[in-house]
């Protein structure tokens, strides 16, 4: 299992398989050798030595050469009817992200702002989740299900988009002023509504949830947002232990250690980042707003008054954060993982490198 296009830097080779730290040796003995070949062929007296070297340096440069492999995001045809085919009297906008990756952060942020309807993982497998769901689950106006959104996702769609915030508007007018007081947020004047999207949300619904997501990517009336975290090890990890403690909010697991396996956390670094490549690609014809996790963490009120901005919001006053959204985890990485070592070494000449120095 000699992988002659270890020696470059590009890291393609952990696809299902097994005997990283070996295979990662056994590379670096061969670019040695490689090295050695070169210096051979330019120094030494013998030109039969010179020719010899000097074969065996091409040889080991075209292997490695053709063995690269790059990624690429071919074009996405979109369709050019969009979801609402009309300017809404609210601005609707979806985030795009990744489980793991600060959403629940920012949405509670964005939730607390008046102006605001914030809607959670609305296409999630088992339940429609949104803040708001105590004020419509008796409604008779929204008699939405899991299984009469996945029958009718773009309809369901457009309801929650252009229905949602006066169906909330009609439900706060109803409450007296002491409630309404005591509100985190009454909605009196929603002037946006939204939600967040993960890939799965999309790809278990098959064909069907394809074609609405395309026409929701298509649509210019609908904003989008793309929130994403540099360290793409953290979010792997951090979804790896909260699918072991089936945790997914406030609970701190600094306590909780896992395994990584290199193979796994390969694949997943190409899914993800191929992720963000994707909705670049579909959207390099529209306005869009980007948003890193790191700087929602450190520059909370300059990351969130542009993004407010974005939305043609009031930027004067950004709102806290809900109690439930606290981090869950402090410490560094390498008292996160088991064998934080052996990954390390793994990665050591891969364009992900950088990851391991936090």
């Amino acid at each position: 299992r000699l992988q002659i296009y270890l020696i470059g830097v590009q890291f393609d080779w952990l696809d299902n398989q097994r005997g990283h730290v070996e295979t990662v040796r056994i590379s670096n003995f061969i670019k040695n050798m490689f090295v050695l070949s070169i210096m051979i062929s330019l120094f030494y007296p013998s030109n039969l030595v010179k020719l010899i070297s000097s074969i065996i340096s091409i040889l080991l440069l075209y292997f490695w050469c053709t063995s690269q492999h790059a990624s690429v995001v071919s074009d996405i045809p979109l369709p050019f009817e969009g979801i609402l085919q009309k300017i809404p009297d609210v601005q609707p906008f979806v985030i795009l992200t990744w489980q793991r990756t600060g959403s629940n952060l920012l949405c509670g942020i964005l939730h607390n702002h008046q102006d605001i309807t914030m809607h959670s993982e609305v296409f999630h497998a088992r339940k429609i989740h949104t803040f708001h769901e105590n004020k419509w689950s008796d409604s008779k106006d929204w008699n939405w299900t899991s299984k009469s959104r996945d029958e009718e996702p773009e309809t369901f769609l457009k309801d929650l988009l252009l229905r949602t915030p006066s169906l909330l508007k009609r439900h706060n007018n109803s409450y007296d002023n002491d409630h309404k007081k005591n509100s985190i947020m009454t909605c009196s004047r929603s002037q946006a509504v939204g939600f967040k999207l993960f890939p799965e949300h999309i790809r278990r619904m098959g064909e069907t949830g394809d074609h609405v997501f395309r026409k929701m990517m298509a649509d210019p009336y609908i904003k989008k947002i793309i929130l994403m975290r540099k360290n793409a090890l953290e979010v792997f990890v951090s979804m790896k232990r909260a699918a072991l403690t089936g945790k997914y909010l406030k609970d701190n697991y600094d306590h909780l250690q896992v395994h990584v396996d290199p193979a796994e956390l390969q694949l997943f670094l190409r899914d993800y980042h191929k992720c963000f490549k994707c909705y670049d690609e579909m959207l390099k014809n529209q306005a869009t707003y980007k948003i890193i996790y790191e700087d929602l963490v450190n520059y909370r009120e300059s990351s969130m008054k542009a993004l407010l901005s974005f939305l043609n919001l009031d930027d004067g006053h950004v709102p806290k954060p809900i109690e439930a959204t606290r981090k869950q985890s402090s410490k560094p990485m390498h008292t996160a993982i088991k064998n934080y070592s052996e990954l390390k070494l793994c990665f050591k000449h891969s364009k992900f490198a950088s990851m391991f120095n936090h």
